[in-house]
């Protein structure tokens, strides 16, 4: 659903998304979830934390861009 919203409207996540949810103990799956590398790449977080720091539980992962726990 994430990626279809951004497929229709590339700042999606700027207007209807609480970015910060995402660091919630409810979001935690969503963070473990291999396909957060793509998400973040998508809407620029990826190169935001490569130049500036992963936030805290994430690091650049193995086989994926970051990996969070």
């Amino acid at each position: 659903m994430l990626s279809e919203s951004l497929d229709e409207d590339p700042e999606a996540w700027l207007k209807q998304w609480e970015l910060n949810a995402l660091w919630s103990p409810e979001w935690a799956a969503m963070r473990r979830d291999p396909r957060l590398s793509e998400l973040a790449r998508r809407i620029g977080l990826l190169d935001y934390w490569k130049q500036y720091g992963f936030p805290d539980g994430c690091s650049p992962g193995n086989g994926a861009e970051v990996t969070c726990s």
